[in-house]
């Protein structure tokens, strides 16, 4: 329930709410991975990159190969100034997933 109303909030840009919503669905079932990942949106889009590359770390460790919670972990870790980690990341989510490559912002690159 708490998990969609989250993400029904998200989807309506109140993001705020979302993850107020979100946070008490993954307390509540700490191995509930979309409920994580859709924290780690609605965190993101209220300019939370530690609640966000907190989730979307979660999400990586119950399903390693999420290639767009791999692409939003790089990207938030990008933001944080963590650029070796942030292309690793990219660089894995684009290699599972090539349409990712056209999503990426000018200002990232994936090579040093």
């Amino acid at each position: 329930m708490l998990f969609n109303l989250g993400t029904v909030r998200s989807a309506q840009g109140d993001a705020a709410a979302a993850v107020d919503l979100l946070r008490r669905a993954v307390a509540m079932d700490p191995g509930f991975v979309d409920a994580q990942y859709n924290l780690g949106v609605a965190s993101a889009a209220i300019g939370d990159r530690t609640g966000a590359r907190l989730a979307y770390e979660a999400v990586l460790r119950n399903r390693p190969g999420d290639s767009n919670a791999a692409w939003n972990l790089g990207l938030v870790l990008y933001e944080e100034g963590r650029r070796a980690q942030a292309r690793d990341l990219l660089r894995q989510a684009v290699a599972q997933d090539p349409a990712l490559a056209a999503r990426l912002p000018a200002d990232v690159t994936l090579t040093p």
